[in-house]
């Protein structure tokens, strides 16, 4: 089984400035926060090239994305992208995950 826009996420343990710098720098990767509805929120690291891709044409912005942590696949939406100023790179991102009623 195939799932269009899935994308393989970590659990970032390691939170604050310094962590994430290293993590843009040396892993290239993105730091991110999972936010869901009366629980606690997941921060996460996720592969900075292939979001950055996928983020490139402005209309990506509102679609739906898969993103797998450990053995769970979360549906999420993406609700704010920080880019760095003058440099073509993600700083992080916040997405919310969709309940399923």
């Amino acid at each position: 089984m195939s799932i269009k826009n899935l994308y393989i996420a970590t659990i970032r343990n390691e939170i604050g400035t310094r962590n994430s710098k290293r993590l843009r720098k040396i892993e290239k990767k993105i730091p991110a926060v999972i936010y869901i509805k009366n629980k606690k929120s997941i921060s996460i690291s996720i592969n900075h090239n292939q979001f950055y891709c996928f983020f490139k044409n402005k209309q990506e912005y509102d679609k739906i994305i898969n993103i797998k942590l450990q053995e769970e696949i979360y549906q999420v939406i993406t609700m704010n992208i920080q880019h760095h100023q003058y440099k073509s790179t993600i700083l992080h991102i916040d997405f919310k995950k969709i309940e399923n009623n």
